[in-house]
């Protein structure tokens, strides 16, 4: 375990259990998106998907069918 890790748990270990226990469910809910990002990612066709996706953007974009949505009105 990372230095930074073991202080973090040190520091949980001190407030109230229900505070403990929203710590642990938010540690264990990040875990578990870092696997599915992994998961999701790990398949060689992802990349090219997101490739197709990006290149279907700017051509949206060039077409003039996308605004600003920031843009001033």
């Amino acid at each position: 375990m990372t230095k930074l890790l073991d202080q973090a748990i040190d520091a949980a270990q001190r407030i109230p259990e229900s505070s403990q226990d929203c710590v642990g469910q938010f540690m264990l809910d990040l875990i578990q998106d870092e696997a599915r990002w992994d998961a999701a990612f790990s398949d060689p066709r992802s990349e090219k998907l997101l490739e197709a996706q990006a290149a279907e953007v700017r051509a949206q974009i060039a077409a003039g069918k996308v605004t600003d949505f920031f843009a001033e009105k």
